[in-house]
C-alpha cells in the first residue's frame, strides 16, 4: 500500500507556517488532527490483526510482507505524530 508523499502532518505544518498566530485555531485544529490521526492509526491496526489471521492460516506472500512492514511504520509515524501533537496542545 503507498502513501501519497504529503502525509497529514506535513499538511498541518504547511496550514501552521501560513498562519502561526491564530493559536486558538491551531489549538482546534490540533485536537481534530489528533483524532484523524488515531482513527487512520486504529484502521491500520485492524488492517494489521487481520493481516496476522491470514498469515496464521494461509501464509503471507513477499507483497503483504512488504505491506504489513508499510503499515507498521505508519502506525509508529503516526503514533510519534499523535504524541508531539498532545505535547504541543
Amino acid at each position: 500500500m503507498r502513501y501519497g508523499t504529503l502525509l497529514s502532518f506535513d499538511i498541518l505544518r504547511v496550514l501552521e507556517k501560513a498562519n502561526p498566530s491564530n493559536s486558538e485555531v491551531g489549538m482546534a485544529d490540533t485536537g481534530e488532527s489528533v483524532k484523524r490521526l488515531k482513527v487512520e492509526i486504529d484502521t491500520l491496526a485492524d488492517e494489521q490483526a487481520e493481516a496476522l489471521r491470514s498469515a496464521t492460516y494461509i501464509g503471507i506472500t513477499p507483497q503483504q510482507d512488504k505491506d504489513y512492514d508499510d503499515r507498521r511504520s505508519r502506525i509508529l509515524s503516526l503514533m510519534r505524530e499523535v504524541e508531539r501533537l498532545e505535547k504541543a496542545a
